[in-house]
């Protein structure tokens, strides 16, 4: 995959490290504070459809501070299929719905041992 860019690579299997990103607006690019809100990771799996829906990671999201910065801890489940995972942030804030990012999806890139 000459030229792929991805957020972050890591083997089959592998829950560590965790995936880090940050809620940010995107028309200015400032953090927003998702502290006591409700953050989730959904993801589209390799082997999933083309077309598929995203589904709820099985990790968790931890908040790390009131700059938005998040971290999901993966599930066992969520890097059990080698291949190029796609994801993004949903959030709550003020009874709003967002998703990070706005104008594409991460990639992480799970490599086969």
């Amino acid at each position: 995959m000459a030229g792929a860019t991805f957020d972050l690579e890591m083997k089959k299997d592998d829950t560590f490290p965790t995936f880090k990103f940050q809620i940010v607006r995107e028309s200015d690019g400032q953090p927003i504070d998702v502290q006591g809100e409700t953050v989730n990771f959904f993801i589209k799996k390799p082997s999933a459809a083309p077309g598929a829906a995203f589904v709820a990671g099985g990790g968790t999201v931890t908040v790390l501070d009131n700059k938005g910065n998040c971290s999901y801890a993966w599930d066992a489940a969520d890097t059990d299929t080698a291949g190029i995972l796609e994801g993004e942030g949903r959030f709550t804030k003020d009874s709003k719905v967002g998703t990070v990012p706005g104008n594409r999806f991460f990639r992480v890139r799970i490599h086969d041992h």
